[in-house]
This record gives structure tokens, sequence and C-alpha cells, in this order.
């Protein structure tokens, strides 16, 4: 199995699609184990993620049962966050064995504080995944134009980026953001849009990755990632493109590649449109 930091609003744990799925966490402001979710987001990621397979109830996760989540509760009941408590919540993370950190949250500012925690997660061999934001914007965002984080678009049923989603160079892959359906608050099941959604099948596809073949290097499953996916719309809608599953899977690359980021001038781009 491989382990999923969601840094988010927390996850109701007790939920009978997550529960047999949920390891503890760290909440950020209680000193609790993240294991409630006042405001329902981070249970949405979680779902996405992890939701346990052949259990009769609910919906099936991307990680299909391979995958753990371990809540750091970083945002707030009101759905706003700190640069403090995220930088803390990607430290405890890296500390504390998580293999993937999921980020469905954006911001416009970049911060060093923050990209020198990212760097840290990435020399432990953390794979970061963020959402790009649902602005309709091409202006960077960060956490997910940060060097060594996969910044994700969201993309529709046809392969074309959503209005709303956020693209440029905070963008190093797309993954389907419409009607996702989840689990939500009460143990009910939602349909979720937006980037976060996105960067929670992209999270859940890494994590997969790394459990499937524990030895990968968090830059082998970036770089596999990127390599397979499928062209959609264009690079700067979709950076590397449209995240595939079963290709991603089947390929053997052992080639690392951490993503560059905004400064960095985005990229790399390594996908379907490169001739």
């Amino acid at each position: 199995t491989s382990k999923v930091a969601v840094l988010d609003t927390g996850v109701q744990a007790d939920h009978q699609d997550l529960a047999a799925n949920v390891i503890i966490g760290k909440s950020f402001f209680d000193g609790s184990y993240g294991l409630t979710d006042p405001h329902g987001h981070g249970t949405w990621l979680a779902g996405i993620v992890a939701a346990a397979t052949d259990n009769n109830c609910g919906i099936a996760g991307i990680g299909l049962n391979s995958v753990k989540i371990m809540p750091v509760t970083v945002i707030g009941a009101d759905g706003t966050g700190q640069d403090s408590d995220i930088i803390g919540g990607i430290i405890w993370a890296a500390d504390n064995g998580a293999d993937v950190i999921l980020m469905g949250f954006s911001n416009p500012g970049f911060s060093p504080f923050l990209q020198e925690a990212i760097d840290y997660a990435w020399s432990k061999n953390v794979v970061m995944v963020a959402a790009t934001g649902n602005e309709g914007s091409g202006d960077p965002t960060f956490p997910a134009g940060d060097r060594g984080v996969i910044g994700v678009s969201a993309t529709d049923q046809n392969d074309t980026l959503v209005p709303f989603s956020n693209y440029g160079q905070s963008v190093f892959l797309a993954a389907p953001g419409v009607s996702i359906l989840t689990t939500g608050l009460d143990s009910s099941i939602v349909y979720l849009d937006g980037t976060s959604a996105a960067s929670a099948i992209v999270a859940g596809v890494a994590a997969y990755l790394k459990a499937a073949d524990p030895s990968l290097s968090n830059g082998v499953i970036v770089g596999r990632l990127a390599r397979t996916a499928d062209p959609a719309g264009t690079q700067e809608q979709t950076g590397n493109g449209r995240v595939n599953m079963a290709q991603a899977l089947a390929d053997t690359s052992l080639e690392a590649i951490q993503p560059a980021g905004v400064e960095g001038g985005g990229g790399p781009y390594v996908g379907p449109y490169v001739v």
C-alpha cells in the first residue's frame, strides 16, 4: 500500500466508504488526528483517491484498496488556510511516511517558504499534486506552480479544458474535473466539479503507481505520468496532457523528472505534444 496525505479540511473517517482506508493524521488547528471534517472538501477529495472498492456501497476510489488516506487538516471550516499551516502540513506529511501529498487548493502569491517546504518533501521522495484553481485564468497559482509540484487543470468528458479551470505555466497535467462522483459528509455520495477533483484523480494514480512498485522514486512516477498522458486541448491548457492511468502503469521508463514550476518556465514537457 501507499499513503496519500490529504492536506485539506480533514476527512470524515467514519464514512462507510472511507473507513477501511483512512489512517490517523494530524490537525494543525486542534491537535487531533484530522479524522473529522467540518467543511466537506477533504472528504470529497479522499473519496476520489481511496473510497473502498468491492464493498457494495458508494463509489470506487482510484487507489483500488491499495492506497491509504492520511488526513492533514490545514484548511479551516470556512475553507481558507494560512501558508504557515500548509508548510507545517507538508513537512509533517513528509516526515510521517506520506508517498503523495495532495493539495486541492490554490493561491496567487509565490512564497519562498512554501517552496522550501516543498523542496524538503521532494528530497524525502514525495510526489506532490495541487489544483491550479477555478478562476478561468492563465495567471500562476501556488502550490501548483511551485517547483516539484504536479499542477493539475480540469478537463471535461470531451477532453476539453473546462471554462472555470486555470491554465498556463502552473499546469503540469490535466484530469477530469466535471461531475466526479465521490464521498460527502454524513456518509453521502456527491458530485464534485473543480480542479481539486482533477488533482485528486492524479494523486490517486500516482499513489497507485507507488503501491504497485514501492521502489519507484517520486521523479520516476512523475515522469511516467507525464510521458503517458493523452493529448487534450493545448499544452498551455493541460501541460503534458490528460492523465492516463493504464498507460502510466504499463510504462517501464526509469527517467526521473521534477516539475520545473513557474520560476523554471513550466514543464518539462515530455508528453504527447512533444514531437
